[in-house]
């Protein structure tokens, strides 16, 4: 509490120099002073810092009359056959031919140990609707981000087609991309308000869940059985909302209806229309299995696209491209660009920030939730904290690539493969005879690093080089870059052919994962979750997939 929103506390005698309240009882549900404690019962009643009572829900833990204040809990009473808890001073003949009736200290007794079916019961059902709510906010999420990419992918179609009729189709594209923009304002503003009130019903479990367990580390097992069970009349009352609730939200989805027809005056004559529909949520989850839905992304039952972000959305400077990127465990996107500087974007929070850096970055990398590495162009490495956005600059060289594995810093310099502690120091140089820009590490320590035309293995042990993947003479792959998921399986981005491949390292065969891609370049891979982070568009997107 700030100076200001002090209160006072009532037990002080005297009407002059009160104490500040620094505790609250549970029992008596009151705020107290350090030195009314003693007084105020303090040997028998439970106490907690106000900062701790900020999270209790004080809804929750009274009884069902106002005169227990006065009798205590002797007053009270549980009837097993109404389970409810009553007053025998106050309603003593609404229960008075019940036979399954106990004191209030009987009925609560061990309802704080860790095997109580009433408590153990009350959390499960917590936390399994908080869950649910958390998914229908994770749904509504997921609806506004692939309302986002099929309006790019819509955009991207009109552009192409343009190709065709440039003056017809400036102002067609004006026209039909104002007319998907106020569509997916109009869907924005309806998902946005979904999101806060089911986030404010979670909010609401939460409150509850705190409470709960408050209690039970805290507080005298009568004022916990009372809780308890007022809990639990909201927490059934919330599941019956919960059945309504949920059918209310409506999903939406974009789409583009255009003439089925070659010929180009006939095509002049419409060039399409937008469309915007309510689904079924089945049939949206359908959708998504479907490969004949989304042309332009087909996925081969390996990946599902989770985001899609423009780099117009990162304000990233000047051309607004983004160089290299990669994923932490926790949501969090870490993003160069073409500045003295690099961005982090919570998913979960939609929240950018910039950290400025002493020179251009070229590469990151993932050390943990809590720090990264950044290659620099000509200062050589840094250890950038999240928490603190301070940057410790720890290699002299530069590098186009940089990789993290078990404490060890791994970079390419002067067509040498550099192994560092995370202190600078040099453990290990290796040849490579090219000039890498890409590296991985794999859950042994085995090194693959690339440029353009071919993929090279370094094992752990000696650090021989072998050759995995190399471009032939007859074959159009044009490698963007490397990574490795969880399984310690290869993937690299095929430039040319527009895909993200698998590589089989044991027969050098190539599997395509995900295809028609708009020009993928840099990809990593989130080695927690497995998701892949793809950079396409010569830098214009970033896509998120789960592999």
């Amino acid at each position: 509490m700030t100076e200001s929103h002090k209160q006072l506390c009532w037990s002080c005698p005297g009407a002059k120099y009160k104490n500040t309240i620094d505790l609250w009882c549970f029992d008596c549900s009151e705020s107290i002073c350090i030195e009314c404690k003693e007084k105020h019962l303090g040997k028998f009643h439970v106490t907690i810092p106000m900062s701790e009572a900020e999270k209790v829900d004080k809804s929750v833990i009274t009884g069902p009359c106002t005169c227990n204040e006065k009798f205590l809990h002797d007053s009270l009473l549980h009837c097993k056959s109404h389970d409810k808890i009553y007053c025998k001073c106050c309603s003593p003949s609404v229960h008075i031919n019940c036979s399954d009736v106990q004191s209030i200290a009987n009925a609560a007794s061990g309802c704080m140990q860790r095997t109580s079916v009433l408590i153990t019961d009350l959390e499960l059902r917590l936390s399994n609707l908080k869950t649910n709510y958390m998914s229908l906010i994770e749904e509504q999420e997921l609806n506004l981000t692939d309302l986002n990419f099929q309006k790019y992918q819509i955009k991207v179609q009109v552009s192409d087609f343009r190709k065709d009729m440039n003056e017809y189709f400036n102002e067609s594209e004006d026209k039909i991309g104002n007319q998907l923009d106020r569509y997916y304002e109009q869907c924005r503003a309806q998902i946005s308000k979904n999101i806060q009130a089911t986030l404010e019903r979670y909010n609401v479990l939460s409150s509850f869940e705190n409470t709960l367990h408050l209690l039970i580390t805290n507080s005298a097992e009568c004022r916990t059985f009372i809780a308890a069970k007022n809990i639990d009349c909201r927490q059934y009352e919330e599941e019956s909302v919960y059945e309504t609730f949920q059918d209310l939200f409506k999903l939406f989805k974009l789409s583009f209806l255009k003439e089925e027809t070659n010929d180009i005056h006939t095509v002049c004559t419409t060039l399409g229309e937008v469309k915007l529909e309510v689904v079924e949520k089945q049939n949206m989850k359908d959708s998504k299995r479907d490969s004949e839905v989304q042309t332009s992304v087909r996925v081969r039952m390996t990946a599902t696209r989770l985001y899609a972000y423009n780099s117009t959305e990162f304000d990233l400077g000047t051309d607004g491209k983004i160089v290299r990127s990669c994923l932490t465990p926790h949501k969090m996107v870490i993003i160069i660009g073409n500045a003295r500087a690099v961005w982090t974007y919570n998913i979960i929070r939609k929240s950018i920030e910039r950290i400025d850096l002493s020179d251009f970055p070229v590469d990151v990398s993932v050390i943990d939730d809590e720090s990264f590495l950044v290659a620099m162009a000509t200062k050589g490495a840094s250890i950038v904290n999240l928490s603190t956005k301070t940057v410790q600059y720890i290699l002299n060289y530069n590098s186009k690539c940089v990789a993290y594995h078990n404490e060890v810093i791994y970079t390419v310099r002067k067509k040498k493969l550099v192994l560092s502690n995370l202190n600078g120091s040099i453990i290990k140089k290796e040849g490579l005879g090219f000039n890498a820009n890409g590296i991985c590490v794999d859950s042994k320590g085995d090194v693959y690093v690339s440029d353009n035309k071919q993929i090279c293995k370094l094992d752990s042990g000696n650090y021989r080089k072998e050759v995995v993947l190399e471009r032939k003479w007859n074959r159009t792959c044009d490698i963007g870059g490397i990574t490795i998921d969880k399984d310690d399986r290869m993937y690299y981005s095929d430039k040319t052919n527009r895909a993200i491949m698998r590589l089989n390292l044991n027969s050098t065969t190539a599997n395509v994962i995900i295809e028609n891609l708009q020009k993928p370049l840099s990809i990593a891979c989130n080695k927690t979750t497995n998701q892949i982070l793809i950079i396409t568009d010569r830098g214009s997107n970033i896509e998120i997939w789960q592999l």
